[in-house]
């Protein structure tokens, strides 16, 4: 799943969703490919929902802004 949010480093993003994940009732099983918007957004494979995404955390800063959620059952998990 992709998550914006405005930050000043990665250590900031990183404890934002740890923080918040729980709350939501999930899981947080490892956060991969943490980097800044800019950089993901020249990448090939970059998802078009990013653009709206970016939009939404320019404008409401405090906020966690969540992409696509995926779930797996509990068969799945180790």
């Amino acid at each position: 799943m992709n998550v914006v949010a405005s930050v000043n480093s990665e250590a900031e993003f990183t404890e934002r969703v740890e923080r918040i994940v729980p709350t939501l009732d999930c899981i947080l099983l490892g956060l991969e490919g943490v980097k800044p918007i800019d950089k993901r957004m020249e990448e090939p494979d970059c998802p078009e929902e990013l653009i709206t995404m970016r939009s939404t955390a320019e404008s409401q800063p405090a906020d966690l802004i969540f992409g696509t959620f995926h779930i797996w059952t509990g068969s799945h998990i180790n």
